[in-house]
């Protein structure tokens, strides 16, 4: 960045903060608008997905072209987590709507939208540029084929050794586990205390406890006391 002339600063800097506004007010009214509630937590990941789509070529493109972008990106983002649970797909984070598939179209945008004379300002002076400003499609292609090499790559490595985990049966953690919930399992407490309600002391409706004669029961109203007891503590400071 330092050594980068101030337009190429200054167009990514600006194009990065409308990938991250376009993404999550898209999130935003389309969550809206199919489940009628405002999910914080789709805006959030909303503007991440706005972001990710727009890394690739935020000094390469035109600020209309970067809502475009973001725009895409949040419905991409919002369509396919819709699908990875319609799969059966466990990924509570939402990293692969925002990172994967996000990140996928904002690879392809780059070849879209990329315009000749901020490449050749940016220091890429090549032959191709956006398919949309007349640069044909070969910039869109070999960005393509990055991504279908990348995909490939991690899929070879990463293929086997998930196998490895799933036959050792290390792949997924305990039923009680995941009934239980592992932030308070394995770390003694929540990740997400705003999620408790009004006064932040916790009791037994907060988690779901395994049923009785698990080995996991005693475990978790131990420690569902020992929670409450450091709410209890705390409120009291």
């Amino acid at each position: 960045v330092t050594t980068s002339p101030p337009e190429v600063v200054q167009r990514a800097v600006l194009n990065t903060f409308l990938g991250a506004a376009g993404g999550g007010l898209t999130a935003l009214l389309t969550v809206r608008l199919r489940d009628r509630i405002n999910d914080l937590t789709s805006c959030l990941n909303g503007m991440l997905s706005g972001l990710v789509s727009v890394t690739a070529s935020c000094a390469l493109i035109e600020p209309y072209a970067a809502i475009v972008i973001s725009i895409i990106g949040s419905l991409v983002y919002v369509f396919s987590a819709q699908l990875i649970l319609l799969l059966g797909i466990d990924d509570p984070l939402e990293a692969f709507p925002v990172h994967g598939a996000a990140g996928l179209w904002g690879i392809l945008a780059t070849g879209l939208f990329s315009v000749e004379k901020y490449q050749a300002v940016a220091g890429f002076n090549i032959s191709s540029w956006g398919a949309f400003y007349g640069g044909g499609g070969a910039l869109l292609g070999a960005n393509f084929i990055v991504a279908v090499a990348a995909i490939g790559f991690v899929c070879a490595i990463l293929t086997p050794f998930f196998l490895v985990l799933k036959v050792s049966g290390l792949l997924r953690i305990s039923a009680d586990s995941e009934m239980l919930g592992t932030d308070l399992e394995d770390h003694g407490g929540a990740a997400y205390p705003e999620d408790m309600g009004g006064s932040q002391v916790l009791d037994e409706s907060t988690y779901v406890v395994p049923p009785a004669g698990t080995k996991s029961e005693d475990t978790a109203n131990s420690k569902i006391q020992g929670e409450r007891k450091k709410s209890e503590d705390f409120l009291q400071v």
